[in-house]
């Protein structure tokens, strides 16, 4: 006897089956994604965190008491660059591996990574803070007038910028790759706090 009686049922099923389908598909890929994405450590026991640092790939094991809470000159430079985090309690950890800083949400259990690199204070190096190569000073005497990115007469990437907000140093190659644009131009960024003016030459 032929099954008449689920005509007008079989497009009804076939798109509840479809839909339930596409559903595990998002739950699978989300938690694939999950599993990989550094924003999404894995908690184990005792709120401890565990996850891949997104800089040198390390896995790093962040105990409860391992942050370290920013001062409010810190926060401010993270806010300046991701204004969701204001008002939010955030704390720094340092990758052991390749000295990135990690930076939490620490007012809720488990902390929440919300990005590595965001502020990092200057220190007395003549590296690149992003890239990390070692930035060259101008070939020139030091003159006030041509140290910096209007009135330097030759200006080469590997030359160093001094942020005038958080004193990061970065070498010319990364403020124009971070600012699209050149850093002769009114807007140039710096790439460890995303603020400007950044056009100071620097010189050890």
């Amino acid at each position: 006897m032929p099954m008449t009686w689920l005509g007008p049922w079989i497009l009804p099923i076939t798109g509840i089956v479809a839909l339930i389908g596409g559903c595990v598909v998002m739950w699978v890929a989300w938690r694939v994604q999950e599993a990989t994405d550094p924003a999404a450590p894995r908690v184990r026991s005792g709120n401890i965190l565990e996850f891949e640092c997104s800089e040198c790939q390390q896995m790093l094991v962040i105990p409860p008491d391992a942050y370290t809470k920013l001062s409010g000159a810190e926060v401010a430079l993270v806010v300046g660059g991701k204004p969701r985090l204001a008002g939010r309690k955030l704390g720094e950890y340092v990758c052991p591996h390749c000295e990135a800083s990690h930076y939490f949400t620490i007012d809720r259990t488990p902390p929440v990574w919300v990005g590595a690199n965001l502020y990092a204070p200057q220190t007395k190096s003549n590296n690149c803070l992003e890239c990390r190569k070692r930035v060259r000073p101008p070939q020139w005497p030091a003159n006030p007038e041509q140290d910096n990115v209007l009135g330097a007469g030759d200006l080469r990437p590997d030359y160093g910028l001094v942020c005038s907000r958080c004193g990061a140093l970065c070498c010319v190659a990364c403020v124009a790759q971070f600012s699209r644009q050149d850093v002769r131009t009114a807007g140039a960024r710096c790439p460890r706090c995303g603020r400007g003016p950044i056009e100071q030459l620097y010189r050890p």
